[in-house]
């Protein structure tokens, strides 16, 4: 069902005040982060999940009230200690703005985290709630979704082609493996000859080489890989 503001508003008022405690990178540029008390998951590979979580599938920065402090682009590094920094904060505000609804949350550290799509369709956030219900956008409208509710209908055509992309991208990123050396010096991901790809999913893993000095120069890599010709970016060898 679509949400107004101030039911979204309602809805999300339980979660502020809980602590940030993990945070995670997934494909590519994804983000997730787990708010209050951690339980181990169910399934293979077991994992650590929050009372409620936040997903972003796309773009996402941390402002200051001066600056932006680091975003999904930024060198792995740079993302990693920015994370680290963000455990014990706790959740003081969570709000929509813009035409098509994205996200910002107001954290106690003084930062606020900000969303934005850079791909055509909907924003691409999702806010897992304390019931087990969740939050997220379709077709430019707010919706609370459950286990028993999807927006699409088990079984529809965007269902079933979402399901053959998916398979079709996590056969190809089976393919193509994750390629190094024991002579790497950091990883693609870091490295200013790093071209990410360019799709979803498993996808968002990979990019291709396009360093003249490197072996796998023009060919798929994943992000996690590296090789002796790694080169950072100027502003990682301050």
């Amino acid at each position: 069902m679509s949400l107004t503001k101030e039911e979204f508003d309602r809805i999300v008022k339980p979660i502020l005040g809980l602590e940030i405690s993990r945070s995670w990178q997934g494909y590519g540029s994804a983000l997730g982060i787990e708010l209050g008390r951690l339980q181990p998951t169910s399934g293979n590979p077991r994992s650590l999940q929050g009372e409620a979580s936040i997903l972003l599938e796309w773009c996402w920065r941390f402002e200051s009230e001066r600056e932006v402090v680091f975003g999904a682009f930024d060198s792995h590094p740079v993302i990693e200690t920015g994370l680290a920094g963000l455990m014990g904060s706790r959740v003081v505000d969570i709000r929509l703005e813009g035409r098509l609804p994205e996200l910002v949350f107001e954290l106690s550290s003084g930062l606020w985290l900000r969303t934005f799509a850079p791909l055509g369709g909907d924003p691409r956030w999702t806010i897992f709630l304390l019931d087990g219900s969740w939050l997220s956008i379709g077709k430019g409208v707010v919706q609370r979704q459950s286990e028993t509710s999807s927006p699409a209908g088990p079984g529809s055509e965007e269902d079933e082609g979402e399901t053959v992309r998916s398979e079709i991208a996590a056969a190809a990123a089976e393919r193509w493996g994750r390629k190094e050396i024991p002579e790497a010096r950091g990883q693609c991901e870091d490295c200013v000859f790093y071209v990410r790809l360019d799709g979803s999913g498993h996808y968002l893993d990979y990019g291709a080489c396009s360093s003249p000095r490197s072996i796998f120069d023009g060919r798929i890599v994943s992000f996690r890989s590296g090789c002796a010709a790694f080169t950072p970016f100027p502003s990682d060898e301050d």
